[in-house]
């Protein structure tokens, strides 16, 4: 239920649309005058948002869009088990995983933006199957690359053992860090500045060219 057409619920019984609405639909009802589009993306919508209401909190819609994915793809906290099921079948797996440790393998080597694939899922959801697609990389370097034109989810802020976490992929490192760096038969020392794109894959680092 999107946030406009839980409002008339609330004029009967106060405070009940809220039980109604998900995660980033009470997120984005929270700031008055603006009119969320389920139908976009969620890192876009946050864009647009943050362009109307400056005191708007990244830490709010982060926590926001870890508990909506979760929602969608199991594993949010309570102590439920995560369920791949949803997961692997937008992800097109198959055959399915009989189990979640054969779940996490046959998502470790499936790269693609997680913003991406929650709206993939919300647009089958709402009846917009014909408008959906989801972008897939052969590698994290791609998928960075990509992602990094606000499209970036911090693997810091992701608290629960939900879907989200398994989701998650390489990451930029910070400016002002050093790192070793193999570059072809070499290992250099490198500090990362504004500019310098540096990925970070399972402990190891590249240089973006």
């Amino acid at each position: 239920m999107t946030s406009s057409s839980s409002s008339s619920v609330d004029n009967l019984v106060p405070g009940f649309a809220d039980l109604l609405l998900s995660p980033l639909e009470k997120f984005f009802a929270s700031f008055p005058n603006f009119t969320y589009k389920p139908t976009a993306n969620a890192a876009t919508e946050s864009k647009r948002l943050c362009k109307r209401h400056k005191n708007a909190s990244h830490d709010a819609f982060n926590e926001a869009f870890e508990a909506e994915f979760n929602a969608r793809f199991g594993g949010g906290g309570g102590g439920e088990v995560w369920d791949p099921t949803r997961l692997c079948e937008r992800l097109d797996i198959d055959p399915m995983p009989a189990s979640i440790t054969q779940a996490r393998k046959a998502v470790k080597d499936i790269h693609v933006n997680i913003y991406d694939l929650e709206h993939y899922d919300r647009l089958h959801e709402i009846g917009h199957a014909d408008r959906a697609a989801l972008r897939r990389f052969a590698t994290v370097k791609e998928l960075a690359k990509y992602s990094k034109k606000g499209k970036i989810y911090p693997r810091d802020k992701a608290k629960a053992k939900g879907a989200l976490r398994f989701m998650l992929r390489g990451c930029f490192v910070p400016t002002g860090l050093r790192y070793e760096v193999s570059i072809e038969s070499g290992m250099y020392e490198i500090t990362t500045a504004p500019g310098l794109d540096v990925f970070i894959t399972g402990g190891s680092a590249s240089i973006g060219t």
